[in-house]
């Protein structure tokens, strides 16, 4: 099938009060259609030939010049990698894609403390050592516009030479910016920026629309948007509901009830998502922090601004009963963390109100992060600096012996003060229990215990940063560290668990491979497929579950928001269990485990289920991915049971023909069809 045409005739750019120049629907748009089809702006790959010579000049540079670069000696050499990938196609570019990228892509990050931000300190040291390096950038554009013109056909007009690279850091900083904020990533090998889809605003709900690269071109397709999600995208009235018992259904192998979609609405915002897909269960505060350390803004949208924060509960010592409360360290007990039932949990549960918190707070603490920053690199240059004549070490810190600078410590004196009223006229955390209300400070939260008083930072900037961090190869504690702080009720415990659901993942699929194998797979192998699927299905169950009933999430946007680690978790364990049915010589003895892998991948695939039939019926001919792989999934479960000796299925326990058929119909319908069909397009998922 030829290519989409391209076509943003359905938007219009225009400024929005609080997203600044942003996209919305012109028309009113159907669920499936197109909403913008376009070429790239500006486009580079990772590992272009060109790229890798200015990156050796952008080594040789910080190692000549280490007093000039500063900063940049320690920033990645993936950023670098990226920022040089960006500054060399823009110098490429003709002088109107500059000028668009200069003037209508760029917008300056706002709000105080956004110059300690990561992308505005990153640029700032990229910008100083690229403008140092513009004459090596010239010599190489003439090279390229020579090749260019020698290879350019008899008789065509050859291009327009290259404007001369800036020498200005601001000038070059304003171009690395308009890549940190706008770029769509490519592939995992580059980036992409478009005129009009990279300005479409994020939303931290349901987006309306969903950004695929397809046949060379950056699309947005038009989701379907429900009615609850409508109303999430909607401005709240600022309230603190009243304690309500969670009645949101269990995460079973049965299909939710479908609300009716909705189209977009001419003069809409058109909406994406800028968080990643391991991100989506974080609350509010991990949102905010991901979202200022990667893009330097404050997320404004309703679900920030105005609902409450059900995802970040934290259990409440104001009501909790004796066996519930925290130790002398600060540790909550067996009772709370082992909690079987998100529906009933032992205690009262906090819960943070935006509507409620000092507005002012989110710059304070961002300049109280600055003023961390700078001492901390204080005392790294100082501890350098007693070093430098020998290069050893005696594991003295002498950056601790000097002094804080007068007027910094002044600074945070004034900022701790100001903290410390706060807490007294705000108090944004309330119990939905017993409808205590507590100021934002980790004291009055966790009490005044010596887990407090001995941490460095904020509780909850631990937590984000423990959640993003998480290792499960190397990290077996971090996750319990979590569980007993917070409690199960928690982001961060969640997100961790998504962490390491992610990486069983990939052992139930390794063992997978294993089997179709002439050695085949080990006994040890087995064990390890039987604690990666258990673990699989038991951390997507759980968290599916703690969205539906203390998140206060319906369904469909519980779904949504877990959409990849629910179908590709799912998809991972109907392959397993079909190649587990398939394979003669372990047929018998581990069936068991190939229908407890069946059983909890058709449910995991259930549950996602709203939120991947929101992207079936759309207008390009490839499938999403999800929907690809959980069709051909379901494809591959369906001929296994097929295969299989007649009342098999039955009798282990697993899914009966008959069951798959009404669970996957279009699988069944598709039969073999299907899986050849998607096979051929694996490649350009």
């Amino acid at each position: 099938m030829a290519p989409p045409a391209d076509s943003t005739d359905a938007v219009v750019v225009k400024d929005h009060p609080v997203f600044g120049r942003s996209a919305f629907a012109a028309r009113d748009i159907k669920a499936g259609e197109l909403v913008t089809c376009e070429p790239a702006l500006l486009r580079y790959e990772a590992d272009d030939k060109v790229l890798m010579g200015l990156m050796k000049q952008v080594a040789a540079h910080i190692k000549a010049h280490p007093e000039e670069a500063g900063d940049a000696t320690g920033i990645d050499p993936r950023d670098w990698n990226s920022a040089c990938g960006f500054y060399l196609d823009f110098c490429r570019a003709p002088p109107d894609v500059q000028d668009a990228v200069l003037g209508d892509m760029f917008a300056a990050p706002e709000g105080d403390g956004v110059d300690g931000t990561a992308p505005v300190r990153r640029s700032a040291a990229q910008a100083r050592v690229l403008a140092a390096l513009a004459p090596g950038v010239d010599k190489i554009l003439a090279i390229l516009a020579a090749v260019a013109a020698s290879g350019a056909a008899a008789g065509a007009v050859p291009p327009p030479p290259p404007r001369p690279a800036p020498t200005d850091a601001a000038v070059v900083q304003r171009v690395l910016l308009a890549a940190e904020l706008n770029v769509h990533q490519f592939m995992a090998r580059g980036g992409v920026m478009f005129r009009v889809a990279s300005k479409l605003a994020h939303t931290c709900a349901k987006p309306n629309t969903y950004y695929k690269s397809h046949e060379g071109k950056g699309c947005n397709v038009a989701l379907q948007v429900g009615r609850a999600a409508r109303r999430r995208g909607a401005a709240a009235r600022p309230r603190v509901p009243a304690p309500r018992p969670p009645a949101r259904p269990a995460l079973t192998g049965t299909r939710p009830r479908r609300r009716a979609p909705q189209d977009i609405a001419a003069g809409e915002l058109l909406t994406t998502s800028y968080l990643p897909s391991d991100l989506q269960v974080m609350g509010r505060s991990g949102r905010q922090a991901y979202l200022w350390d990667a893009f330097s803004f404050r997320c404004a949208c309703p679900r920030c601004a105005d609902e409450p924060d059900h995802l970040a509960a934290i259990p409440c010592m104001a009501c909790a009963p004796e066996a519930a409360r925290r130790t002398e360290r600060g540790h909550l007990p067996e009772a709370v963390v082992n909690c079987p039932n998100f529906e009933t949990p032992p205690v009262g549960l906090l819960v943070f109100h935006p509507a409620r918190a000092d507005p002012a707070a989110p710059a304070r603490r961002s300049a109280l992060d600055a003023l961390d920053l700078a001492e901390h690199r204080r005392r790294h240059a100082a501890h350098a600096h007693a070093h430098a004549a020998d290069g050893s070490c005696c594991g003295h810190d002498h950056g601790a012996d000097a002094a804080e600078d007068p007027a910094s410590a002044a600074a945070r004196a004034a900022l701790l003060a100001e903290e410390a009223a706060s807490a007294e006229a705000f108090k944004p955390w309330v119990c939905g229990k017993c409808g205590v209300e507590l100021p934002d400070s980790d004291a009055a939260l966790l009490g005044d215990c010596p887990l407090v008083r001995s941490a460095s930072t904020r509780i909850e900037n631990w937590a984000y940063r423990s959640a993003r961090m998480y290792d499960p190869r190397q990290e077996g504690d971090r996750l319990q560290d979590l569980l007993v702080v917070l409690g199960p009720y928690h982001w961060a415990v969640h997100a961790a668990a998504v962490s390491q659901t992610e990486y069983m993942r990939m052992v139930v699929g390794h063992v997978t491979g294993l089997m179709r194998q002439p050695g085949g797979a080990k006994p040890e192998h087995m064990r390890a497929l039987r604690d990666a699927a258990a673990t699989v299905s038991n951390n997507l169950r759980r968290t599916y579950e703690w969205l539906t009933t203390v998140g206060h999430m319906a369904p469909g946007l519980a779904a949504h928001t877990m959409m990849e680690s629910l179908t590709l978790g799912g998809s991972e364990l109907l392959q397993g269990a079909s190649h587990l049915a398939m394979t003669p010589r372990l047929r018998a003895s581990e069936a068991a485990l190939a229908a407890s892998m069946q059983q909890a991948g058709a449910t995991l695939i259930a549950a996602a289920a709203p939120a991947l039939n929101c992207l079936r019926g759309w207008s390009l001919d490839a499938p999403h991915p999800l929907v690809y792989a959980a069709d051909g999934a379901r494809a591959l479960a369906a001929a296994a049971a097929a295969a299989a000796p007649r009342g098999a299925a039955a009798k282990d326990g697993g899914l009966s023909v008959a069951e798959l058929k009404d669970f996957l119909p279009a699988a069944a319908a598709e039969g073999k069809g299907a899986g050849k069909g998607a096979g051929k397009k694996k490649g350009k998922k």
